[in-house]
């Protein structure tokens, strides 16, 4: 019996040990499903770049053991949903959701896209875009509201789920028990149109429902020597802010990126689209009263509008045509950007 159970621990500690990635660095179940889409990550982008938190947060918590207990045809009960941090309609935060999130607001990405032109843009409020030329350490501007009050609620569903799942309103609301014209369901409808909607001219785009969707689009657009960058704290959101370091990435040399947009679905769904010719900057954001750093932002510069509407929002709010000048903006809490690994 004492021979057997040792063997088993060795056998376990082998298996810890040869994790890819180390365990000290996140809050990953090593034999989650989540565990596993860093193995991929690691297979896909070989690198060795540091898997960000803000990322391994939105991972499947689920045990990987659980695919193949699943029935066919698949079924969601709610202790799977709630195990697996989905949007569950006997939730709590479900229960809020109702009073505390507008579909159509820029938190949710369906008109987040900055880079081009969408009807139903929100009213511009200040610091939504600027100019490259305000990010300059010492100024003081307007942070726009880059709040995400959801990207802790949801995670991925592990692909291997995720792909049995029909990407049609009608086939989701069901599956995860949501009633006709309640907040959600309207937002199942609304993400999944904007997902089959046509890209704008220049765009290349894809609406992502695993994170292994996700790695597989980036290194698509931009190759295996990649990482990903966000705003991952809220601090500063909707006040005047101070700008502190600033570091252009790759040298604040013109490159191309892949921006995803967190939808709002039962688990997570991301929109993620191509943008070519950008500058990508890393800025402290400081207390204007204290000096002190509040925050790590991360800033998209669009150097090439040439092919952007004359009423994009940008040039309404920055005045300018397209093709005439640069059009910057954060990155914001819950939506991230995939950019070349930082060569400086």
């Amino acid at each position: 019996m004492a021979t057997s159970f040792l063997f088993s621990l060795i056998l376990l500690l082998i298996t810890v040990l040869s994790l890819p990635f180390p365990l000290h660095a996140s809050s990953v179940d090593p034999f989650s499903f989540g565990a596993t889409t860093v193995r991929y990550w690691n297979r896909k982008i070989p690198n060795n770049a540091p898997h960000p938190d803000f990322f391994l947060s939105l991972l499947s918590p689920l045990p990987a053991s659980l695919s193949s207990s699943l029935s066919s045809p698949l079924s969601i009960s709610p202790s799977i949903c709630r195990s697996a941090r989905l949007l569950c309609p006997n939730s709590t935060y479900f229960q809020s959701l109702s009073n505390t999130v507008s579909i159509d607001g820029c938190s949710f990405g369906y008109t987040c896209t900055f880079e081009y032109e969408h009807d139903n843009f929100p009213t511009l409020k200040p610091g939504i875009f600027f100019r490259e030329q305000e990010l300059k350490e010492g100024n003081v501007v307007r942070m726009p509201d880059i709040t995400n009050e959801s990207t802790t609620a949801r995670s991925f569903l592990p692909r291997s789920i995720a792909d049995r799942i029909p990407f049609e309103a009608e086939a989701v609301k069901p599956l995860f028990g949501l009633e006709p014209n309640t907040t959600l369901a309207k937002a199942v409808d609304e993400t999944v149109a904007q997902c089959q909607s046509s890209p704008s001219k220049g765009e290349t785009k894809r609406c992502v429902t695993s994170a292994e969707d996700m790695i597989d689009f980036a290194v698509a657009m931009l190759g295996d020597d990649i990482v990903v960058r966000s705003t991952v704290l809220p601090n500063g959101s909707g006040e005047s802010i101070m700008i502190g370091k600033v570091k252009g990435i790759n040298s604040g040399k013109i490159t191309s990126s892949v921006s995803c947009h967190e939808y709002l679905f039962p688990y997570m769904v991301y929109s993620c689209h191509s943008v070519p010719k950008i500058r990508v900057y890393e800025a402290e954001i400081l207390s204007v009263q204290t000096k002190e750093k509040i925050n790590s932002g991360v800033a998209v510069c669009h150097i090439d509008t040439s092919a952007w509407s004359a009423g994009h929002p940008a040039f309404v709010a920055l005045g300018g045509k397209p093709g005439q000048n640069e059009v910057c903006h954060w990155i914001y809490n819950g939506s991230m950007t995939w950019v070349i690994a930082d060569k400086s």
